[in-house]
């Protein structure tokens, strides 16, 4: 399949998250225990930053917002740029998910929620919008930042790939990481591996010195599956 040169939302479709389809999940479903796995592994690396709302950025069909709000009752968000998958969100999201551009956040205030969040969805941001999109996660975030994606691995040896599902997906190194979350001193990097592959989480706090909630990240992430 040839992959996408540029970004098209349109892209992301009913094929895309569907089982087998091109996402290439082998079950799309909130209750499937790969899901249920995810989620719980998703919580834990939030967990390491103290907060009391939540907006996740591509947020798909709403599986984060879910079980944000049945696990902490925590005010959850998300924005999403595939109108099919706002379309089709799971009744517990219902409300609490908007379609969105890819880079503006535009219906959130400045420091409106404690945490932004973006779970293996970056790389997909093409290099004309990451910038905007990533200055829109540091404003609206009150207190912290966290994201997953792939910075060590084979993959950065040719940066672009082109994958099995046709999409694009553009890996960065953790140092172009951390020049465009750090540009402004407003937050500061923590670099965490914390799953059993090739993916990393990086956490971005905002930089306080002596500030408690810095502490934990040192610490080994829990353990809470399904």
């Amino acid at each position: 399949m040839t992959a996408k040169p540029e970004w098209e939302a349109g892209f992301f479709d009913e094929a895309y998250f569907g089982k087998g389809g091109r996402g290439g999940f082998t079950s799309y479903r909130y209750d499937s225990p790969e899901q249920r796995e995810q989620l719980a592994l998703k919580w834990n690396d939030c967990q390491r930053i103290p907060h009391r709302s939540v907006l996740f950025v591509g947020c798909a069909t709403g599986f984060e917002v879910a079980w944000w709000h049945e696990r902490g009752k925590l005010p959850a968000f998300g924005v999403d740029v595939s109108e099919w998958a706002i379309a089709h969100l799971i009744p517990q999201a219902q409300g609490r998910c908007f379609l969105f551009d890819g880079q503006s956040l535009s219906d959130f205030a400045d420091q409106s929620v404690d945490l932004v969040a973006a779970f293996d969805v970056l790389t997909l941001v093409p290099d004309g919008m990451i910038f905007n999109l990533v200055q829109e996660m540091k404003r609206v975030a009150r207190v912290g930042i966290v994201f997953r994606t792939i910075v060590k691995n084979w993959r950065n040896l040719s940066r672009t790939v082109d994958g099995q599902d046709g999409a694009v997906f553009r890996y960065r190194p953790f140092t172009e990481w951390d020049r465009m979350f750090t540009s402004d001193d407003k937050f500061k990097l923590h670099q965490l591996t914390m799953s059993w592959h090739y993916e990393t989480v990086a956490s971005y706090l905002r930089a306080q010195p002596g500030d408690e909630q810095l502490r934990h990240l040192a610490e080994p992430p829990k353990t809470d599956r399904p």
